[in-house]
């Protein structure tokens, strides 16, 4: 007996990361197959003709993203040109319509709709099957609209987060934290204040702690600001994005280097350095000699990429680089593998 054929999706969405999460869940769902994954409906346009898609699931905003004068609908109408008899099943930040668009056989909240939608993909069939499904699907759509209302505000404010990420990077602070605090009391590392352990095993474990750390926590941190610059360059425009890099990133650098990192070095001058003035003498007198970035260094590499990331794309403006970069593989795990490689080995020789 012949398998039965299974439901063919393909996912247009600009954001990789939510195409991935898509993938995802889609792939852990019996009798499903992702066919194929797009950031534009333009890039949709060039997929293979086979296999084609039964279902195709679209960030309704994905072309406005893109084109501010778009109305939307742009993308549905080029899907539907091209593959006329597929369901077009839409996704979208809120649900404020009671009538599906034309062409549109359902509609999903991201983030609120998860569930259903799943369960309208497991359980795909005819067209004519679809049509009742629809029937049903602009009822409950109806119960969750005012729902969806009221989080549609503080979405489009906020932004959708992914949790995971938030994590993460809370874990990672941590490490932060606690790597600091393994330097004052181990025997590797230099600190403001420094109370080295005497028991040679406590100085050894905090010592391999740092460097384990440190192989990677800040690593991944710049990591998570370059994963996520392209998305907030293209939302906000270079003179958005420069006013808020110099916002978040410049200012609090040039507050610290100049004015709070003074306090510290006030207090280490008198305990350690045996320093006799007051402390706006002190301010005054060292305001350019005692300037210290401190723990603001990596505002000042941020600054430096991002300086870097934008003059990249005005050199690369007018080559449709977005296009061609949403079309390239992801790396596989051997190369990720081999560029971790590379890259460690040109950091021990930098250090020696």
């Amino acid at each position: 007996m012949a398998a039965a054929r299974k439901t063919r999706v393909l996912i247009v969405d600009d954001y990789q990361t939510v195409r991935a999460d898509l993938r995802t869940m889609l792939e852990l769902v019996e009798g499903v197959q992702v066919v194929g994954e797009c950031a534009s409906s333009l890039v949709a346009l060039r997929q293979p003709d086979n296999p084609q898609p039964d279902v195709i699931l679209i960030d309704l905003d994905v072309d406005r993203r893109r084109s501010p004068g778009s109305d939307g609908m742009s993308v549905i109408r080029t899907v539907k040109t091209r593959w006329p008899e597929a369901a077009i099943y839409v996704l979208s930040a809120a649900d404020t319509q009671s009538v599906l668009p034309a062409g549109v056989s359902a509609a999903f909240v991201k983030g609120m709709d998860t569930e259903r939608l799943l369960d309208c993909i497991r359980n795909f069939r005819s067209e004519s099957e679809r049509k009742v499904e629809m029937e049903a699907t602009r009822e409950r759509a109806l119960k969750v609209a005012e729902q969806a209302r009221a989080v549609a505000l503080p979405q489009a404010k906020a932004g959708s987060r992914l949790a995971y990420i938030d994590t993460l990077r809370m874990v990672l602070i941590i490490l932060v934290i606690m790597v600091h605090a393994a330097v004052t009391y181990g025997s590797l590392g230099d600190w403001t204040y420094e109370d080295p352990s005497t028991d040679e095993t406590s100085a050894i474990i905090l010592s391999f702690f740092v460097i384990d750390c440190q192989a990677f926590f800040m690593g991944v941190m710049f990591f998570f600001a370059g994963f996520f610059t392209p998305g907030a360059y293209d939302r906000k425009g270079i003179g958005k994005f420069w006013k808020d890099r110099l916002l978040r990133l410049a200012l609090p650098m040039v507050l610290y280097t100049w004015v709070l990192s003074k306090v510290p070095n006030y207090i280490e001058a008198v305990s350690n350095g045996g320093l006799k003035m007051s402390f706006g003498r002190f301010f005054t007198q060292y305001f350019w000699a005692y300037a210290d970035k401190g723990p603001t260094w990596f505002l000042f590499a941020l600054l430096i990429f991002s300086l870097g990331y934008t003059l990249w794309r005005l050199a690369t403006r007018k080559a449709n680089l977005a296009e061609k970069l949403s079309t390239l593989p992801t790396p596989k795990t051997g190369t990720l593998l081999a560029a971790a490689l590379v890259i460690g080995i040109s950091l021990l020789a930098i250090l020696q």
